[in-house]
């Protein structure tokens, strides 16, 4: 792991744990463990640990071509188990925007 220098872990304590650097015709973010961990919903160590090997096996199964586009899964999804999807441009949980799919089940329907 990289080493902060003392500049610039005070840079990104003064700027609330979030940091933006522009480096020539790049873009940086820096920022705390505490901010990332706000960011991506995980709390302890444990949770941490299993997003990352999470992101690790989602990444192979792209790689390895065990990926299908959402569209086209969630299409068969609602085929399969008669479901009713109605699209959501964006939603907001605890300030955090996402976009998304939700799902009706029509009543009798078990999804396996």
């Amino acid at each position: 792991m990289e080493q902060l220098t003392e500049e610039l872990r005070q840079a990104v304590d003064s700027h609330r744990g979030f940091l933006e650097i522009g480096a020539g015709d790049s873009t940086y973010i820096v920022m705390s463990m505490r901010v990332f961990r706000e960011m991506m919903g995980v709390g302890s160590d444990d949770e941490y640990q299993a997003s990352l090997r999470a992101i690790d096996e989602g990444w192979a199964d792209v790689q390895a071509g065990r990926s299908r586009v959402l569209d086209e899964f969630l299409s068969e999804f609602d085929r399969k188990h008669g479901v009713a999807g109605e699209e959501v441009r964006q939603v907001e949980s605890g300030g955090t925007a996402a976009i998304g799919r939700i799902a009706f089940l029509h009543p009798g329907h078990a999804v396996s």
